[in-house]
């Protein structure tokens, strides 16, 4: 918790780093803060060590926190829990979230937009309803296709062929086009363009739709 503090070179004063760690422990409901204090993480259950992260991403007062599949690794019950308390803390302190994902259904739930990646680049991008229903891009079709009930109706699955690629090894054209079912000639030798289809709806590729 006071590893913050030391990073960010801020706050010397032992007694009221102590107080800030205190109240950023209560913020997120581990109380009473006082009695974790001298507790190592293996004697926390995994829904409080995410509140431990929590309370320690809050300390410098940020107006951006980075979550990376923050509650992949929790049960079920203990997700909704952490997924409540971001959305508090969001809207207590006025704050936003980058929300990294394998799970569409949950990046639907909570976000306002979308960006779905591949080999490091975005290939789809906006409004997160808008993107998740009318998809563009093959790649989120096949995502979609693939994750239970996204929208409560089935779709046709689409499984992609072969296996992603090296990051260092990037393939020519689109980095997509080795696994894609609408490649083209023009995809193996020219990298598409990053267009704005419509309104807050971005797609990377040549024949989008």
């Amino acid at each position: 918790m006071s590893e913050p503090f030391i990073t960010g070179k801020i706050e010397s004063n032992p007694v009221k780093r102590k107080e800030m760690i205190l109240k950023a422990m209560e913020s997120v409901k581990l109380i009473p803060p006082e009695s974790f204090l001298t507790k190592f993480p293996h004697q926390l259950s995994g829904g409080q060590r995410q509140r431990v992260a929590i309370a320690s991403a809050l300390i410098l007062n940020p107006r951006l926190i980075i979550a990376d599949e923050p509650v992949s690794m929790l049960d079920m019950s203990v997700r909704a829990e952490i997924l409540d308390l971001m959305f508090e803390i969001r809207d207590r302190y006025s704050l936003a979230y980058i929300y990294i994902t394998h799970d569409l259904a949950l990046a639907r739930f909570i976000g306002t937009k979308i960006a779905v990646m591949y080999l490091g680049k975005i290939m789809e991008m906006g409004d997160a309803r808008k993107v998740l229903k009318e998809y563009l891009h093959p790649y989120t079709r096949a995502l979609i296709s693939v994750t239970p009930r996204i929208f409560g109706s089935k779709r046709e699955k689409l499984i992609l062929k072969g296996e992603i690629q090296s990051g260092i090894s990037i393939p020519r054209g689109c980095r997509f086009q080795p696994r894609c079912p609408k490649r083209n000639e023009i995809c193996v030798l020219e990298e598409p363009p990053f267009i704005e289809v419509e309104a807050d709806h971005f797609v990377y590729c040549h024949f989008p739709g």
